[in-house]
């Protein structure tokens, strides 16, 4: 019994001690309260923060949109055309997508959204296009796509909870409800 007890009494400052950490977590990067106390801000913020000239982009400000446990997932494709999924976390995602910024000038576009919300829950499907000048080539490359945002209403303002965005091929358009 005492066993038990030691064992359920463990777990729970084991809880405590995660949750106040997640609460801290949440307060480590202060937001500009213009990117997150709408949809349209922190959508908007977003696409701010990804384009621009070859160079850093603004990796804090990126932070401050996301739950720290956010996950960021693109569909890419094979060669052959089957659809692959590049999964990983906010982290990852600026690991893995730093060195492009530094050397291609980026610039995506928000075309429209369309937004489904309940309680404090919302999720947006955003459709972009997006104009890369890669360093070693002297045409851009245009792409489009669509981008879909889990956001949370928490703590009193907006979060990127999750983000998945599957790019136009010919095969699977943007749909014109989103073009």
């Amino acid at each position: 019994m005492k066993i038990r007890m030691l064992s359920f009494f463990f777990v729970l400052v084991a809880l405590q001690l995660s949750a106040q950490t997640n609460h801290a977590q949440l307060k480590a990067a202060a937001p500009d309260t213009a990117d997150v106390n709408s949809i349209d801000g922190i959508i908007s913020a977003y696409y701010q923060v990804l384009q621009g000239e070859a160079g850093a982009r603004d990796w804090t400000r990126f932070r401050s949109l996301f739950l720290p446990s956010a996950r960021i997932d693109a569909v890419n494709y094979s060669k052959e055309g089957r659809a692959i999924s590049r999964m990983g976390s906010l982290e990852d995602y600026i690991r893995n997508s730093d060195a492009f910024f530094r050397r291609s000038d980026y610039y995506p576009r928000e075309v429209t959204n369309q937004v489904q919300y309940y309680g404090h829950m919302a999720q947006v499907f955003s459709s972009y296009y997006a104009t890369t000048y890669f360093q070693n080539r002297s045409q851009p490359n245009r792409t489009n796509g669509v981008a879909c945002f889990q956001l949370l209403y928490f703590e009193g303002r907006w979060w990127i909870a999750n983000l998945l965005w599957n790019s136009e091929k010919a095969n699977s358009p943007v749909p014109t409800h989103l073009d």
